[in-house]
């Protein structure tokens, strides 16, 4: 019987993201997007405009340290953005989400695409695509007793 662990393990070592390195440009972009987004939200809110504030947390592959290289160089990291309001408040699910791509408006070359699930910004490298940052909507069912609702969809 052949002993293919040294070259699983191989295998793993070279297509694992490696949270410190390969991770870096992924972590500085979500850093930016996010200093963004509240610097954006301040300013509206000096307008007068009511958007609620938001707590983050990393989700996905990049929080779980289980990231691999892609195989078409289109690194991501997903981030869950907590809006601190009930979503009884945002009856359309959208509403929410067209306020993060409006504020990150301009923020890239590519942009930024309203998907099902999340936010999605893109990311240049050498004039093409390279990585994304998916920015996933959250709101609580009862912000007064804490507990994530469903992402907006």
């Amino acid at each position: 019987m052949a002993k293919i662990q040294t070259q699983i393990e191989q295998f793993d070592s070279n297509i694992r993201l490696k949270r410190f390195d390969e991770n870096k440009m992924l972590r500085e972009k979500r850093d930016a997007i996010l200093n963004r987004l509240r610097e954006k939200f301040a300013a509206l809110r000096k307008e007068g405009k009511e958007i609620p504030s938001f707590d983050t947390f990393n989700q996905g592959s990049y929080q779980m340290g289980t990231g691999i290289q892609p195989a078409d160089g289109d690194y991501d990291i997903d981030v869950g953005v907590r809006f601190n309001c009930a979503s009884t408040k945002y009856p359309n699910p959208v509403t929410l989400k067209i306020t993060v791509a409006d504020a990150l408006e301009g923020h890239t070359e590519i942009g930024t695409d309203i998907r099902r699930s999340c936010v999605t910004v893109y990311y240049k490298l050498n004039g093409e695509q390279a990585y994304h940052v998916d920015l996933a909507v959250y709101t609580y069912d009862n912000p007064e007793s804490p507990g994530l609702s469903d992402p907006l969809i």
